[in-house]
């Protein structure tokens, strides 16, 4: 039986019982829609929050099956006993490489990055919402990985060795196969070689809410 004609039966039985004790007829029509419409109003907000349940499950889900770009740890160049015998990035005499990693399970497609190497009184803006110098890098595989490369001098490296004054900044947009859009944004410095993150953000930068799945 549907709710309305359940509503409807019940407030007929609630209109006879009236009837017994003689309550007037426009008194019990006036009740009975009054309890009609207070049925209807609550079976409308029971709906709401039900779909509103749902949609957020449903966008739960989809944060869970994404791609999701993260620094990635491999083992270091040369091996210190008593020292961590991995890290997130690797420093040469021509170049900084940051090693970056797909830890979802869907695959990371169209994904571009912009980066920065700078002394520290010039330290550019990165906007994830501006990617007028993006430029294309390779999609990554879940669990595949590889490493961003940042090119210098060996003014700078030798900076990087022996002082603090040498910041970065890196910005990865990435899309799922639903093109919803994400970022991973870091920036930081080096400090005797030693890499110090000054900001980490992974994001969603546009998300085309259940596309397919709805």
């Amino acid at each position: 039986m549907a709710i309305e004609d359940q509503i409807l039966e019940n407030l007929n039985g609630i209109e006879t019982q009236f009837e017994k004790f003689n309550v007037s007829h426009d008194w019990v029509l006036a009740f009975t829609i009054g309890i009609f419409l207070a049925s209807v109003f609550a079976n409308v907000i029971s709906f709401h929050f039900l779909h509103k349940q749902q949609k957020q499950m449903k966008l739960e889900f989809s944060h869970k099956t994404r791609p999701i770009i993260a620094r990635h740890e491999i083992k270091k160049d040369t091996y210190v006993k008593g020292q961590e015998n991995f890290d997130t990035y690797s420093i040469r005499p021509d170049k900084a490489m940051f090693h970056i990693i797909n830890n979802g399970n869907m695959p990371a497609v169209k994904m571009s990055a912009t980066f920065y190497l700078s002394r520290s009184n010039s330290i550019p803006v990165l906007d994830p919402q501006d990617k007028s110098h993006a430029q294309p890098i390779s999609d990554l595989a879940p669990t595949e990985y590889y490493s961003i490369d940042i090119f210098w001098n060996n003014l700078v490296f030798e900076s990087v060795k022996t002082s603090n004054d040498v910041y970065f900044g890196l910005l990865i947009w990435y899309h799922d196969d639903e093109e919803n859009e994400y970022y991973y944004h870091m920036e930081g410095h080096f400090d005797k070689k030693a890499l110090m993150l000054d900001y980490v953000k992974t994001s969603v930068l546009t998300h085309k809410f259940f596309k397919k799945r709805m």
